[in-house]
């Protein structure tokens, strides 16, 4: 049997807490209080007393709730090539504990590598060749709708990149397909709100007048056609001699923007600006907002990441 830890609700109500064998369930037991949802930095805060014995003096604990039973079993377990904010364990877990300590927050789940490494390298290539064409084609507001060969190039360099992205977020999280069909546009868009792409906003360092939002407006009614440069990635790709003027500057641009945000929303923004080589290219100006139920956190317990699979 774990230690019992003794809470003090508001001065004169008490709980006793401790952790079930299995230590997936914090169990609560003789509370005089209400039973309601409590939020998460208490109950980690709870267990974590319990299981570090110079912790236990916090026996006058601050609650605003308790409650009898609640799984904290999704401790130190995430979803693969899929970030979210992840909550470290300090050597004081919390500096407060009535406020959530966002100075805490960063990035601990297991990250591959490899692959890491060979997105931003690819990155990197459609960054070189929009740049080159920002040397013919000014990137401003009346130059937008401008097209030729080597942006019709960038604009389905970019999207087959994304569609690679797409696809293997969607088969790490065993996306299931039916028998003999093959992903597309109608599946890719499931990660719109996953990823909550359509949050981020980007803009190009060296030219302030071109800001975007890739992903903005996706709708799963029409994943391919509510998307103006996916649109007109479909338009050339398929039929270049009549649909040449679909291959806009500007769709190659917000393609490229979302090569970046698709990393970005893989591994957190602070491991691809650490790892790009051109750094200063973009300028996030927005990005998802994430409340404390979708962070990840990381075991009390030292224990290994475990994987687990959205489910779509």
């Amino acid at each position: 049997m774990k230690d019992v830890l003794k809470v003090v609700y508001n001065d004169d109500s008490i709980s006793f807490w401790n952790l079930s064998i299995n230590e997936s369930k914090l169990r609560c037991y003789d509370s005089d209080l209400t039973i309601e949802n409590v939020d998460t930095q208490s109950l980690e805060s709870i267990r974590y007393c319990i299981n570090n014995s110079e912790a236990i003096k916090y026996d006058n604990l601050i609650l605003k709730q308790a409650v009898d039973i609640i799984d904290i079993s999704n401790s130190a377990k995430y979803y693969p090539r899929i970030f979210r904010p992840c909550q470290k364990k300090p050597h004081s877990f919390y500096n407060s504990l009535q406020q959530f300590d966002l100075s805490l927050l960063g990035n601990e789940k297991p990250i591959n590598k490899e692959h890491l490494v060979k997105s931003l390298l690819q990155l990197s290539i459609l960054v070189e060749r929009l740049s080159s064409i920002f040397k013919t084609v000014y990137p401003h507001e009346t130059n937008l709708e401008c097209y030729g060969f080597e942006i019709r190039n960038l604009l389905i360099l970019s999207c087959t990149e994304l569609e690679s992205q797409f696809r293997g977020i969607l088969n790490s999280n065993g996306y299931k397909i039916k028998k003999g069909g093959d992903l597309g546009s109608k599946d890719y868009v499931k990660l719109n709100s996953v990823l909550k792409l359509r949050e981020y906003s980007i803009g190009l360092a060296d030219y302030p007048s071109i800001e975007s939002q890739p992903f903005k407006g996706w709708d799963s009614h029409a994943p391919t056609k509510s998307l103006e440069w996916q649109s007109g990635y479909n338009s050339v790709k398929h039929d270049n001699l009549i649909n040449f003027k679909s291959g806009t500057l500007k769709s190659a641009i917000e393609a490229t923007s979302a090569c970046f945000i698709i990393l970005v929303a893989q591994f957190g923004l602070e491991v691809v600006l650490n790892s790009l080589e051109s750094k200063t290219f973009f300028n996030v100006k927005l990005l998802p907002s994430w409340s404390k139920e979708e962070f990840y956190f990381t075991s009390l317990f030292n224990k290994a990441w475990v994987r687990k699979n959205v489910e779509f």
